[in-house]
């Protein structure tokens, strides 16, 4: 209960944080300590400060704001303060400072307590991002965000529940609709929505619309719009692989041009099928590629200047595909090589010129896709098959498969970062690139999955380029670091609930 000779508090509006449809927030002091004090309206009912009351002091979280102590008369509530205000704030300025890991966070953060929330059974029915909190914009600190406002939370049994609640233009399609069943799943949709204002840094779906509730009109009959980054990152993609011609007319002079130098390289049935520079300092003037199953080092005259043979490998796993042409070839301190229809990443020493290391993606594919563990190799072979590498300098291997899937490898353990499962039907090819203010890109060029026409048919196969952020690795390292931090708070505060 609230100790009122420790509270030093004075509804002034120097004070306010903050207005809400049940009461205000204000600055307040408590037992030496800044803190927010959320006083009830005098007409709102009791129970909605029950509601509160039951999820504050039942409920320990590092997402969810912690309660300090609460009174009856007058109906109020001391909360932990936020310095950083409400996610809606920081949204509203112009120079927000939202850095890709600190959406990231954000949303993780939120993310985890709508799951601790869930797994509480209780629905929270008001996600916006008025209800987000900050508590500091350091990206790696373990508490950035929290929700807060539980006034409208509600315990849900596996039935569901009906009464609609919660903000028109944040709520899902079932709640505003009224008079429908529905579960925590509308929350993940006001998530979804919550998520959109994060990564656009308070881009609504639908600009322009005057009433919330005609957002809720539109979101009941399906009529929301579909995926506007598709556009910025279409324009963008156009810039750089159609860039202005004025180069092109500078170095035409109306003769036939000729290259500076042609020279044959392989056969019909040893064909030279890959080029790659090496990322290591050391031999940055050598050109690598894979010439039928042999290795090849051009040096900076275009001679020779290495040539190994990978047919040399008699291990029984690789012995189906140690014959067969190099398709993609990567080097730095060693030489990363995918053959035609092989699952296996061939690693090589460059200076011993033996195989060093054999990289099987399908077991990588069934031990960490939780969709595929239960598939038999024998089925993932085909779609485990390595269709193009790429490397990323001191952090990771890139590994497009034939099944659409990409599987970032760390590169001093050679052990999974992360896998994106199924983006596309087929990966083709991958390189880095600079475009635009992106400075550094991965573009990985793919088949798309297949679209069906109106009449049912399939329309055809069509390539897409779909652009990745090169410090993905290392933000997926990062991000799971932190979520290991963050556990443990959660663990601590789980204590204070068995107090």
């Amino acid at each position: 209960m609230l100790n009122n000779e420790e509270l030093e508090f004075h509804q002034a509006p120097e004070n306010l944080l903050g207005d809400g449809g049940f009461g205000s927030v204000y600055r307040a002091v408590y037992a030496g300590e800044e803190v927010a004090v959320k006083v009830f309206n005098k007409h709102t009912s009791l129970r909605l400060l029950r509601q509160e009351l039951t999820v504050l002091c039942h409920l320990h979280h590092p997402s969810l704001v912690f309660l300090m102590a609460a009174a009856v008369r007058p109906r109020m509530l001391v909360m932990e303060l936020a310095p950083k205000g409400s996610l809606d704030r920081l949204l509203q300025q112009e120079n927000a400072g939202l850095t890709r890991t600190l959406q990231h966070r954000i949303a993780l953060h939120v993310a985890d307590g709508l799951r601790y929330l869930h797994s509480s059974m209780i629905i929270y029915r008001d996600l916006k991002p008025h209800n987000v909190l900050l508590f500091t914009l350091y990206p790696n600190s373990a508490v950035i965000a929290k929700i807060a406002d539980y006034g409208i939370s509600q315990y849900c049994c596996r039935m569901g529940i009906k009464t609609s609640e919660g903000t028109p233009g944040f709520r899902a399609p079932e709640v505003a609709r009224g008079n429908v069943i529905y579960n925590q799943q509308a929350d993940v949709y006001s998530f979804g929505l919550l998520l959109y204002d994060i990564l656009t840094a308070g881009g609504r779906i639908l600009e322009g619309i005057k009433f919330p509730n005609e957002f809720d009109e539109l979101a009941i009959h399906g009529k929301l719009p579909g995926k506007h980054g598709i556009i910025i990152y279409g324009r963008m993609l156009h810039r750089y692989l159609c860039p202005d011609d004025t180069l092109l007319k500078e170095r035409w002079n109306g003769k036939s041009a000729t290259p500076l130098r042609t020279f044959l390289v392989g056969s019909e049935s040893t064909p030279l099928m890959c080029l790659s520079e090496s990322n290591c300092s050391s031999d940055r003037s050598a050109i690598w590629g894979g010439c039928g199953s042999k290795i090849l080092s051009l040096s900076s005259d275009l001679s020779t200047h290495k040539l190994i043979e990978t047919k040399t490998s008699h291990l029984l796993c690789h012995k189906d595909y140690c014959n067969a042409n190099i398709i993609s070839i990567a080097v730095d301190k060693f030489i990363y090589l995918a053959k035609k229809e092989s699952y296996f990443v061939e690693i090589w020493d460059k200076k011993t010129e033996k195989l060093c290391e054999l990289i099987d993606c399908v077991h990588l594919l069934k031990a960490e896709v939780p969709e595929l563990n239960t598939e038999s190799k024998q089925k993932l072979v085909y779609p485990g098959r390595v269709k193009s590498l790429c490397l990323q300098k001191n952090t990771a291997l890139w590994v497009g498969t034939g099944g659409g899937h990409l599987l970032l490898l760390d590169l001093s353990t050679r052990l999974p970062i992360w896998i994106i499962h199924d983006f596309c039907r087929s990966v083709r090819f991958m390189m880095t690139a600079h475009l635009g203010t992106l400075r550094n890109v991965v573009l990985v060029l793919g088949y798309s999955h297949e679209e069906e026409g109106e009449d049912g048919h399939i329309k055809g196969i069509p390539s897409s380029v779909s652009i990745w952020d090169v410090n993905l690795p290392h933000e997926v390292q990062n991000l799971k670091k932190h979520i290991v931090m963050r556990q443990a708070l959660a663990e601590k505060m789980k204590q204070i609930s068995l107090d």
